[in-house]
Order: C-alpha cells, then structure tokens, then sequence
C-alpha cells in the first residue's frame, strides 16, 4: 500500500493493539475497531527488517511465515470513506 496516501484527522487510530502468538511461525493481531472504519492495514516487520503489509476488513488479522525467537513490531491505520489515519504506534511482540 502506497506511504503517501493522504491522512485525515477524522479518521481515529486504532488503539490498544496486542499480539497472541498461536504458533512458533504464526500470531494473531488485535485491536479495538473504529466504526468509522472500512478497512485496515497492518504492517509488521522483524527488529531491523523491512515493512511487510496485510489488509484486512475486521478488527483482527493472523500473520504467518514469522521467524522463531525474534522481536517483530506492528503498526496499524484505518481507512474510512475519507482518506486514512496515521499509523498507530509501534507495538512488539516476540515469536516463541
């Protein structure tokens, strides 16, 4: 998803974000939904790598593929029918 979309101030930040890991490779992101929202996005990364995206159009999404031992960081933004918001600040989680 293209880092210049334009961002409104009326479309709320997606709050208290947590991370479940389900398995060694896999975990489920989670957060309180906006109803101003049609759609989010998800980026993670592993500590010092690159940004990977997922959409998704509910409050929670699963990642996979992740690598075992290490520390990833998750941002998320929503989509309203206005534009988006800002990315929400980092949260991190560590793969088992």
């Amino acid at each position: 998803m293209d880092e210049n979309i334009e961002t409104i101030a009326s479309c709320a930040v997606p709050a208290y974000i947590s991370a479940r890991i389900l398995t060694s490779g896999n975990a489920r992101i989670t957060w309180d939904s906006n109803v101003d929202a049609v759609r989010y996005q998800i980026r993670f990364k592993p500590e010092g790598g690159e940004w990977k995206n997922k959409g998704s159009m509910n409050s929670f999404t699963n990642v996979g593929n992740l690598i075992a031992g290490t520390t990833y960081e998750v941002q998320i933004r929503s989509q309203c029918v206005g534009g988006w918001s800002k990315f929400s600040e980092s949260v991190t989680f560590r793969t088992k």
